[in-house]
């Protein structure tokens, strides 16, 4: 299956601040993938960067096999990447039918009728001026709005701050639901809440700490943030435990192999004797 995206070695120091430090990491069709990390831990810096918001780094990206050190690719990038960020972006002079209707003079890909079915599986008032809405309501009108493009890449940065419980398990269907033809990437410290919908996640602290299948990080442990809390510990990077588990069962393979050499040699002196 060809890679919807590939970062490789993507470093950003701000003068002698590592704020990323060679991050790594592939995704494909129908990925949802876990930036998990704490506040300040890179994750915003990263995503700025594969959304062209930062051009001054080390490594490399390819998006559907679009390097975007290529600055002709730029344009690409941003037209079929859809983003929603950490903060509020919206006009609030707006309603739900002008965001809808400014969104889709803006993106080619965008598709209204599916952005009005999104705004009634989340009760999102289409006629409400955004003004007058909660922040969680304002979230869920800036998440319908990003499901309704039909693109290949989506990111969501902190997308849960001000959804109630009930409202996440709504959101991670949607996700589930609208973005399985394209990859998905969601930005948050909220590792437990995000663990049911995810199935990769690279744990970041300036440097992955650990990256690979949900399977494989929850190897000897009961959920994620458990996982999280050995990996990222004390800022000491550690091989992963299925991967010790494996050294562990190969080297007692050579160790009975060596066994069983041994005892056959000693048989066999024993008969010349």
């Amino acid at each position: 299956m060809d890679s919807i995206l590939k970062v490789n070695g993507v470093s950003k120091h701000y003068a002698n601040i590592i704020a990323l430090d060679n991050v790594s990491f592939t995704l494909e069709q129908g990925d949802i993938f876990g930036l998990l990390g704490r506040n300040g831990g890179g994750k915003t810096t990263l995503i700025k960067i594969i959304t062209s918001m930062l051009s001054d780094y080390a490594g490399d990206i390819e998006f559907l096999g679009y390097n975007l050190r290529d600055k002709h690719n730029l344009i690409f990038f941003k037209q079929h990447i859809a983003y929603l960020p950490d903060r509020d972006f919206l006009y609030t002079h707006m309603n739900g039918l002008q965001s809808i209707a400014f969104f889709r003079d803006f993106f080619s890909d965008f598709n209204a009728q599916k952005a009005l079915e999104i705004f009634r599986l989340l009760d999102v008032i289409p006629t409400q001026k955004i003004a007058t809405m909660s922040k969680g309501q304002t979230e869920k009108l800036a998440l319908a709005l990003m499901l309704a493009r039909e693109t290949k890449l989506y990111i969501f940065d902190e997308p849960l701050a001000g959804a109630d419980i009930i409202s996440r398990d709504e959101i991670f269907k949607l996700i589930a639901q609208y973005c399985i033809h394209g990859a998905t990437i969601i930005a948050t410290h909220l590792i437990s809440s995000v663990e049911a919908i995810i199935n990769k996640a690279l744990f970041l602290n300036k440097k992955t700490m650990a990256y690979g299948s949900k399977e494989e990080l929850l190897y000897g442990f009961d959920n994620l943030e458990d996982s999280f809390r050995y990996y990222a510990a004390d800022n000491v990077l550690k091989p992963m435990l299925q991967a010790q588990a494996a050294d562990k069962q190969i080297t007692e393979s050579i160790d009975s192999l060596v066994t069983q050499n041994s005892n056959t040699t000693e048989r066999i002196d024993n008969k010349k004797e």
